[in-house]
């Protein structure tokens, strides 16, 4: 199924029966059934469909550069690379991106990429853990992620 704009995207995710809080902005989070809280961005003015999810808050800033090293050396061995760290606001992430035509985004190709980004982000759980102590519940990086700055701006193009 192709779907050609947000609206089908929203209401795709939903007849799915999955959780979402919907965004004026063209962003829609997602509480998958694994646990993951998962936000998708509509850009009209981009040809892909953007995939953030908050992993990791509160890092101590001086574990700075020890987590930079981490998610560079995680990168380099995961197959789905796109963890990345926002040192003014401590926060470990993964964001990819899904491309869609004009014609639209292939529901198939995001189910399939949002199934690599839940297994990229419970594989890489154990060495941020080692790295860093304990992850937050995906709900709590999620309200860290949005009280530090607006989503959107991770999303950016």
């Amino acid at each position: 199924m192709i779907l050609a704009g947000f609206t089908e995207l929203v209401a795709a995710i939903e007849s799915a029966q999955i959780a979402t809080t919907v965004h004026e902005n063209g962003i829609v989070e997602l509480a998958l059934k694994t646990g993951e809280i998962v936000c998708l961005r509509w850009d009209g003015s981009i040809p892909v469909v953007q995939v953030v999810a908050a992993l990791y808050t509160g890092v101590r800033p001086d574990y700075s550069t020890m987590v930079t090293q981490t998610v560079a050396r995680l990168n380099h061995e995961l197959p789905m690379p796109g963890l990345g760290f926002d040192e003014g606001g401590l926060i470990v992430y993964f964001r990819t991106v899904v491309p869609r035509s004009d014609r639209g985004l292939d529901l198939d190709q995001l189910d399939l990429a949002l199934g690599l980004v839940v297994q990229t982000i419970q594989g890489v759980r154990p060495a941020l853990e080692d790295a860093m102590g304990p992850i937050p519940s995906p709900q709590i990086a999620l309200e860290a992620f949005r009280a530090l700055q607006d989503i959107g701006a991770y999303m950016a193009a």
